[in-house]
């Protein structure tokens, strides 16, 4: 590719904030966003760049080691907020809807 693949437009929005929105407008308490820390966040909507309330960006400065460094910079900040439970969501899965994860939250909270 010639661009980083989140700033690619699908319907006139970034890939990449396609599915935190859905994630944002979803029944999540909390969104941890986990980007490098040299990305120039173009990708996101400038209502969550704005200070979403549910959002929560963190730099991961071990990025460039691959996707696990990202996991566990993520799973760093949900378990020092001491979160029940993790959804995992990847930004460049723009067709994942928020019926969708409505629903595996609701699946999670019954079963427990």
């Amino acid at each position: 590719m010639s661009c980083p693949k989140l700033i690619l437009p699908i319907n006139g929005k970034p890939l990449g904030s396609i599915s935190l929105e859905i994630a944002l407008n979803s029944q999540l308490d909390k969104v941890i966003v986990v980007a490098n820390k040299e990305d120039p966040l173009t990708w996101l909507s400038t209502h969550v760049l704005a200070g979403h309330s549910k959002c929560i960006l963190r730099r991961c400065k071990y990025s460039s080691d691959g996707q696990a460094a990202s996991l566990k910079c993520g799973l760093k900040t949900a378990q020092d907020l001491q979160v029940d439970a993790v959804m995992i969501l990847l930004a460049d899965q723009p067709f994942i809807s928020e019926k969708l994860l409505n629903r595996l939250i609701t699946l999670v909270l019954h079963k427990n």
